[in-house]
């Protein structure tokens, strides 16, 4: 069962990504993107045609996931077939409806699948306590969630109709012109708008009135968190459709207006699923270490013990009773890891690519795409972009962790690492890293260009081989010199954009390894002790409190300087405004520490740091927004 599930979860990722693949519909047909939505739903079919088969055999395995698989796999083989129909009639209205529900209907028919192989093996625990039965059965809610799925699909087809007829037959938002509902020349475009936008409001509605009776009324703990998850992203779905429509159509609003509707939809249909459905476990009831539930049904209990009991064997002859003496009473084979081990293996992973620093990476690349091209770039190029800088950033990560596993075990804030407790083994990380480096490089020179994919490899290279190998067991200038490789981000995403660079990238480089000491140097005053007792040579260990505090008000004021360059540069008032306030904040705090030394303020220095490189970034996307 085991097996099935984890092929039943394989299914439903790549049904999700084939969907996001086809929402987005590039100018060029021939492009990489297409070939990739191809091999993705040829992937799924192929997954839920497996997963659907091996259910049907399985023992153990109920009505409902047999159902729901099946569902899936005639929904896959619609696909195609849809597909072809609109090569040969054309795109008749009917037709593209009927593909657009086929396609969002696929992954929500695997989703239900995973939902019931959860329930029918009793595992993961958290998913089964989650879907625990109410004290009564609920009719009601279940009708609702059903009424709140349906009305997600509505707003799924009126918006793909929409797309396809006229994405801006209504200039204007929240009304259709400015001013007015309707405009003087109203066509049957602009009446498909607004029947979308009524469509969102009616399902806002049943959304809501979904949450109000899963809280009203008994029901499972799952079907109500994701009630108010929904609500949350119903908001941000708006924003982000008003913003499509004065953004005047571009490309990245459109692809999160997709990504988000898709994700509302999913969790319309785990809420059903949840509430049609709630699993056999009790409200409160406890799950074993392995998830699974320690009293279980009369039913299962026995028929348990039926099979653990002795069964009687048939008497042997005197040869085969000595040969089977003879026999070793068990053979040992390969068993896969639990479930458990499987989870904790995948985090320990995960740990090692350092997700925190790559979010804050990933935002600078982001920004800089969009300061250099705020209408122009693809989502499609805007994706592939930070999965090759997630890729980049986490390859390097993970290097470090492998080179530094000595220090490491010394310093208490990273004595848990993977690579330190063995949990990860050496060879394993090294693999690891290299592996997910070589991936980046082709990725972004594949998929983006190669200007991009170099300077990903050069950032990687120097943070690996620079500062991790070199500098920062050399010199107390450690992070100065080796700020650099956190500089690169902007720059690939400048290259991705624009497929050069331009004096603006540079200088966003040049924001970034400004920051970059006094951001580590108030971590290192915080952990000076750690950093001597593993013998790395920072600024605070080598030169003294002091030092690093007039440091950091020098590099502070370095910071807010290269910032005003942006504005000759190309930046506007927007930014200006904002990067007075930013900077000045920033240096207030670093005048503190120098004047009054504290942790208190030292923490709070670094922690404001974080937030401030997010925001300064943040400020250059608005101001390129607005004035263009």
């Amino acid at each position: 069962m085991s097996r099935l599930f984890r092929l039943a979860v394989a299914a439903l990722a790549v049904t999700t990504i084939a969907l996001l693949l086809g929402g987005y519909r590039p100018d060029d047909p021939s492009g990489p993107l297409p070939l990739l939505h191809r091999a993705a739903v040829a992937a799924a079919w192929l997954l839920v045609l497996t997963t659907a088969a091996l259910a049907h055999r399985r023992d153990g395995v109920s009505r409902f996931s047999r159902r729901s698989a099946w569902t899936a796999v005639g929904l896959a083989t619609a696909l195609p077939l849809l597909g072809a129909a609109v090569a040969v009639f054309g795109e008749p209205g009917w037709i593209g409806a009927a593909q657009v529900g086929a396609a969002f209907a696929l992954p929500g028919s695997a989703l239900v699948t995973v939902y019931n192989l959860a329930l029918d093996r009793g595992a993961p625990g958290w998913l089964v306590a989650a879907a625990a039965a109410p004290a009564a059965p609920q009719p009601l809610v279940a009708r609702f969630a059903a009424a709140g799925v349906a009305a997600t699909l509505v707003i799924i087809l009126s918006g793909a109709a929409t797309g396809e007829v006229s994405p801006l037959a209504c200039a204007g938002w929240p009304f259709c012109v400015e001013g007015s509902v309707l405009p003087a020349d109203a066509s049957a475009a602009t009446f498909l708008h607004l029947a979308h936008r009524a469509a969102a409001v009616a399902g806002a509605v049943a959304l809501l009135a979904v949450a109000w009776l899963t809280h009203r009324r008994p029901s499972p703990p799952l079907a109500r968190r994701l009630s108010e998850w929904a609500l949350g992203l119903v908001a941000v779905q708006i924003l982000l459709g008003g913003n499509l429509i004065v953004s005047d159509g571009l490309l990245w609003f459109r692809g999160g207006h997709f990504a988000v509707g898709t994700l509302l939809w999913l969790m319309g249909v785990l809420t059903l699923a949840a509430t049609a459905r709630p699993s056999a476990v009790p409200a409160g009831a406890r799950l074993a270490g392995g998830g699974r539930w320690l009293q279980p049904a009369l039913g299962v209990e026995l028929a348990r013990a039926a099979a653990s009991s002795p069964r009687p064997q048939p008497p042997l002859a005197s040869g085969a009773a000595a040969l089977v003496a003879d026999t070793p009473s068990a053979i040992a084979f390969p068993t896969l890891p639990s479930a458990e081990q499987a989870r904790q293996t995948i985090a320990d992973y995960v740990a090692l690519t350092k997700p925190g620093i790559q979010s804050l990476l990933l935002t600078t690349t982001l920004c800089a795409m969009l300061i250099a091209d705020p209408r122009g770039v693809a989502f499609f190029v805007i994706a592939a972009t930070l999965l090759g800088g997630a890729l980049a950033a986490g390859g390097a990560n993970v290097l470090n962790c492998y080179i530094d596993r000595d220090i490491d075990a010394i310093m208490p804030r990273t004595r848990h690492r993977a690579t330190v407790s063995g949990r990860v083994s050496p060879r394993a990380a090294l693999t690891f890293g290299l592996t997910l480096s070589a991936l980046a490089v082709v990725e972004l020179g594949l998929l983006v260009n190669w200007l991009a994919a170099g300077l990903a490899l050069a950032g990687n290279l120097f943070y690996v081989l620079i500062y991790t190998r070199w500098l920062k067991r050399a010199t107390p200038q450690n992070i100065v010199i080796g700020g650099a490789a956190g500089a690169f981000p902007p720059l690939v995403g400048w290259a991705a954009a624009t497929g050069g660079l331009a004096p603006v990238a540079w200088l966003l480089f040049a924001v970034v390894f400004a920051w970059t000491p006094p951001h580590f140097w108030a971590l290192a005053l915080l952990k000076q002790g750690e950093y001597g007792r593993a013998a790395v040579p920072m600024l605070p260990v080598v030169a003294g409190e002091a030092a690093t505090r007039r440091q950091i008000v020098l590099y502070s004021a370095l910071l807010f300087a290269v910032c005003l360059l942006l504005v000759p540069a190309g930046l506007g008032p927007v930014f200006l405004a904002a990067a007075v306030a930013l900077n000045g904040l920033f240096l207030g705090l670093a005048l503190r520490l120098f004047f009054a030394p504290s942790k208190k303020i030292a923490r709070q220095l670094f922690f404001y740091s974080l937030w401030y490189l997010a925001l300064l970034f943040a400020a250059g996307v608005a101001d390129r927004l607005i004035l263009a």
